[in-house]
């Protein structure tokens, strides 16, 4: 059984929209707005995947929010680079094998638009079937209860790294965790829909700061770069590599001209992000692209 998610669809996974009453009545007023000019400067400047999460954690605090969890989704599964959800949720999670069925994935694969969880998970409540898809829902919303997060919000965009989406997750953790005053949903709500804006733009550069300081995003972009490689640009390399030639023993080797032996190796440099024809050379061997004997 497939569930689609479009962001035409209307309730139950339509965004609240509050009244003027409710933002009131919530407390939550105009001055509470955290403009993006206060904090990218901040994000710029980190030097390190600790330092950035140390400079999100300041910022959304500043907008009241105790919790936040940064995390890719894709074709291979889920990784969650930066969180202060407990570890023991996240654990909980995994070991239910829970992503393949978590209508939070479902619904980012085909949707920008922001949606608070209790929205998302209360499909799994309204329907009339009996299924192992809805009761894996049921399951994900009461075990994020169970953590002391009542409600949280969503918010998806397509990721700077190919094929990915990326989601900023923020949450107010209440009474039955120790240390936060309980955030009634209502004003949970509120806060969110007055921050939606700058919540957006700090998804995009927290995405783009974690591709900046991840190891594993450096690989993984060396790689998506190396996959551009033609199969002649590789041989070039490969000859250069496993013998003592110059360019024009390289071009007499394969019957082509010294034009098109460094028109390759120009192309190889560029796609590998390489400053030298060495560089290139070690760059393709350490991706596995071509073998050195």
């Amino acid at each position: 059984m497939s569930i689609q998610f479009t962001s035409r669809q209307k309730s139950p996974w339509q965004e609240l929209t509050l009244s003027k009453q409710e933002k009131t009545g919530a407390n939550v007023e105009a001055t509470d707005t955290y403009s993006p000019q206060q904090y990218l400067p901040q994000l710029h400047q980190t030097k390190d995947m600790e330092e950035l999460h140390l400079s999100i954690q300041k910022i959304l605090n500043k907008m009241n929010f105790s919790d936040y969890s940064f995390m890719r989704i894709d074709s291979a599964g889920y990784h969650i680079p930066l969180t202060t959800f407990p570890a023991a949720l996240t654990e909980k999670y995994a070991a239910n094998n829970y992503f393949s069925k978590d209508f939070l994935v479902h619904y980012v694969a085909g949707n920008e638009r922001p949606i608070f969880m209790s929205e998302l998970y209360s499909v799994a409540y309204d329907t009339p079937y009996d299924v192992d898809l809805f009761r894996a829902n049921q399951k994900i919303y009461e075990l994020n209860q169970t953590f002391g997060y009542l409600d949280s919000y969503c918010v998806p965009l397509d990721s700077c790294r190919e094929n990915s989406k990326a989601v900023l997750i923020v949450s107010q953790r209440n009474s039955g965790a120790k240390n936060y005053e309980p955030a009634a949903p209502i004003e949970f709500r509120a806060r969110a829909a007055v921050h939606k804006p700058t919540l957006r733009v700090l998804c995009e550069f927290i995405d783009s700061a974690v591709a900046r300081h991840s190891p594993q995003d450096e690989q993984y972009s060396q790689e998506t770069e190396a996959t551009k490689l033609t199969k002649k640009q590789l041989l070039v390399l490969s000859t250069l590599a496993n013998n003592d030639f110059t360019m024009k023993q390289v071009a007499e080797e394969l019957c082509v001209s010294p034009i098109t032996v460094n028109q390759h190796v120009a192309a190889a440099k560029k796609a590998l992000n390489a400053k030298t024809t060495i560089g290139a050379i070690k760059k393709a061997i350490k991706l596995g692209l071509i073998k050195y004997s």
